[in-house]
């Protein structure tokens, strides 16, 4: 599974076949521990999603490729994705059961993730953006504008479900 799946694929599948497109998202509901593993294992809390997943979701990537490491804006993208399914599908079981979870477990990375600035600005440091052979690039466009998205939908997602929001999500 590529990191094209939630971002360009996924769409067009949640409008015409919710089933598939449920199932896309289920296949990276099941795979959330060792999404939670991979992001302890690079220092994070939360869940760092691989940018190439394998079907235990381990990361596919090859070593020598950065994408593998630092592609980070894989795991707002899966946020997305999970918002917007709820949004077209009112499924709020689902949301409960296996939006939710993903969504905190994505929001929960990203406050790790961030660096904070001096003027109490927050940056995201030294990832490869959508643009695969720019590496080691500072407040990535793409990455920082997925990331304030998901972070954003998962406040939605804990305020639809009764939750409070982790404060720091907002922040």
């Amino acid at each position: 599974i590529f990191w094209d799946t939630e971002i360009w694929m996924f769409p067009p599948l949640l409008l015409f076949n919710q089933d598939l497109a449920r199932s896309l998202l289920n296949y990276r509901s099941d795979r959330l521990a060792p999404a939670k593993q991979r992001a302890i294992n690079y220092g994070y809390q939360g869940a760092m999603f691989p940018w190439a997943s394998d079907d235990t979701g381990e990361e596919a990537t090859p070593p020598f490729a950065l994408t593998g490491p630092f592609e980070h804006h894989i795991t707002a993208d899966i946020g997305i994705a999970f918002w917007n399914y709820y949004r077209v599908t009112k499924n709020t079981r689902w949301l409960r059961e296996k939006g939710f979870p993903v969504l905190k477990e994505v929001a929960d990375f990203w406050v790790s993730r961030v660096a904070s600035n001096q003027d109490g600005s927050y940056s995201i440091r030294n990832v490869v953006g959508a643009n695969e052979f720019a590496p080691n690039v500072d407040d990535n466009a793409f990455t920082n504008g997925a990331t304030i998205t998901a972070l954003q939908f998962a406040v939605l997602a804990a305020q639809e479900l009764g939750k409070t929001p982790d404060p720091r999500w907002t922040e």
